[in-house]
């Protein structure tokens, strides 16, 4: 008996338990499901690096309202409710999702989780799947920053929330890539105590934000919270160790200082290849390739400065 696997919203080596469904499941604890095979926009069954995009298995009595929310049908979602008024906030996939869940991560009609949110109560935005996202997790995890908006003005509580692994949607948007959503996330949550933003809450963030590129944003982090710099995550990784995997575009370290040349002994360097001329009498697409490369430069230069005065060198 194959299992298939499952989506799980964190992947990699801190994934507590891999998730999988026998193939020839039909009923669990009295629970009948039905197994919805995932395709792409183009119906093909797999991504595109080649892997199989897995099967969701759905209660088969929410089968109508998974497909309302997967096609973002507000009439057809809009009268299922009305009929069953615990559907709105009943686990129906075998992941433990809510139809809000379900809703956020496709992405596809902002007013039909408008609507669900406004169905719910707040506290049932913070109803959690199989390995403990909400729906704002969710929201963080696939870059939806008009649904987080609507989820934090309801219940702004959400923000803490951590999941199975200890992440928060403002260390999923970190984690996954996501710019634009970080940044809200970033503005709306509150400098309190408990702070997502020291020990090993922040340090992880930090090493997010490293590993996404995101220097900007991890300068001004690191400016703001200075222990950050010799500080853990869980996983005993510090800034310092996050910065040496990466490989940097830097030719020279002779104007760093003592810090600097440390991390930077540690990180393979790769020189741009780029011509002298590139800013001169190049096309407009060129100049601004080599402006945002020099911008990125300059923002990863400033950033070690920043961790060398931290570290207090």
């Amino acid at each position: 008996m194959d299992p298939v696997p499952v989506s799980s919203e964190e992947s990699g080596a801190d994934t507590p338990h891999l998730m999988t469904i026998p193939r020839d499941i039909t009923e669990s604890n009295s629970i009948k499901y039905t197994r919805i095979g995932s395709r792409d926009a183009n119906g093909n069954g797999k991504d595109e690096e080649g892997k199989e995009i897995c099967d969701k298995m759905v209660i088969t009595s929410y089968l109508p309202l998974y497909k309302a929310a997967i096609e973002g049908d507000r009439t057809s979602a809009r009268r299922i409710l009305k009929e069953d008024g615990k559907a709105a906030s009943a686990k129906i996939t075998w992941n433990s999702e809510t139809v809000l869940h379900v809703a956020v991560t496709t992405g596809l009609a902002i007013e039909f989780v408008e609507e669900l949110i406004g169905l719910m109560p707040p506290e049932s935005l913070a109803l959690r799947d199989k390995i403990g996202n909400t729906a704002l997790g969710r929201a963080a995890r696939v870059g939806n920053t008009k649904a987080a908006e609507l989820l934090v003005k309801e219940n702004p509580n959400l923000l803490k929330e951590q999941n199975d692994f200890g992440n928060t949607p403002l260390h999923l948007a970190a984690k996954y890539g996501h710019m634009e959503t970080l940044r809200y996330l970033l503005n709306v949550t509150r400098r309190e105590e408990p702070s997502l933003f020291v020990g090993k809450s922040g340090v992880r963030l930090l090493n997010f934000l490293i590993v996404a590129d995101f220097y900007g944003l991890a300068l001004d982090l690191l400016k703001e919270y200075p222990k950050l710099a010799v500080g853990e995550d869980k996983k005993e990784a510090t800034a310092f160790m996050t910065l040496a995997e990466k490989p940097q575009a830097f030719a020279s370290r002779s104007q760093f200082g003592y810090w600097q040349r440390k991390i930077y002994h540690c990180i393979p360097v790769e020189i741009d290849n780029v011509p002298h001329n590139s800013m001169g009498n190049g096309d407009e697409e060129s100049q601004t390739d080599s402006s945002q490369r020099f911008s990125v430069k300059s923002t990863y230069h400033r950033f070690l400065q920043q961790i060398s005065t931290s570290l207090g060198r």
